[in-house]
């Protein structure tokens, strides 16, 4: 009977993690999405002036501010490369602000979004990831 109860305990234990993991990434790659999606419009505001403004890289910031507190967690979720990904291309998008490009600036925004709609879809916990 004993083992019955654990057994039944750690089966719980398992699908509570699996339904969090699906939660917490879900919401996180959403919430990045979103802000980098507000970027993308003010960017697009801009028209053919300077991107280098003062809301620009306010906005480039948050979505880096935010990244950053969620990326630790992420690690054991999704794979290390996919998440420096991620990182790099948050890093390419402030360089662009910063330097006024807008063609470039909307190529690492859209390749932020892209990265983070296709990587919210490729997760797991593993042991890869772990160690």
């Amino acid at each position: 009977m004993k083992r019955w109860i654990s057994t039944i305990c750690i089966l719980i234990l398992i699908i509570a993690a699996v339904i969090w993991e699906q939660i917490y990434v879900t919401q996180t790659f959403e919430g990045l999405e979103s802000q980098v999606d507000a970027l993308i419009v003010t960017v697009e505001a801009c028209g053919d002036d300077n991107v280098d403004t003062a809301e620009n890289k306010a906005q480039i910031a948050a979505i880096e501010a935010y990244w950053l507190k969620h990326e630790k967690v992420l690690c054991y979720l999704v794979k290390h490369t996919e998440t420096f990904q991620i990182s790099d291309a948050i890093i390419y998008a402030k360089n662009f602000i910063e330097f006024g490009n807008k063609e470039e600036t909307m190529s690492a925004l859209n390749k932020l979004s892209y990265l983070g709609q296709v990587h919210s879809y490729n997760m797991g916990t593993s042991l890869e990831n772990i160690i």
